[in-house]
């Protein structure tokens, strides 16, 4: 994603959102725009609630480097999604930014399809005749 999608297009419309990137009272990485907007964009794309998105973002290593997390660094409390996807969406800016991404998607020759992300499980069942 680094070399198709250019993320600081983004920055100007999520700094006057959300306004300079803050740093984290728990930890020290600083929560920056970019994570959180990926993190939103994340479950946006995928259709997920906000605590479906922080159990994928603790547990799937694909989505912690799309956001752009090492895999020791926290995740977003569930209540900070929570902030971050609303004041985003009253802004009226989240249909906005998704547009933007799939724009650049689209440029570059990609579709980008939305949906659900389902975890499976196989288990042995007893044969019927």
């Amino acid at each position: 994603m680094k070399d198709i999608v250019n993320w600081d297009l983004f920055t100007p419309t999520l700094e006057d959102v959300f306004g300079p990137p803050r740093t984290s009272i728990d930890c020290q990485l600083p929560w920056d725009n970019q994570i959180n907007f990926r993190s939103i964009l994340l479950g946006v794309l995928n259709g997920l609630s906000d605590g479906q998105l922080q159990f994928m973002l603790l547990n799937q290593y694909s989505f912690k480097q799309f956001v752009g997390l090492q895999s020791g660094n926290q995740v977003l409390r569930l209540k900070t999604l929570w902030k971050y996807r609303n004041q985003l969406s009253q802004s009226g800016r989240l249909v906005e930014s998704v547009g933007m991404f799939q724009e650049q998607l689209a440029t570059k020759g990609y579709r980008l399809k939305t949906g659900k992300h389902i975890g499976a499980s196989m288990i042995s069942a007893p044969r019927q005749l």
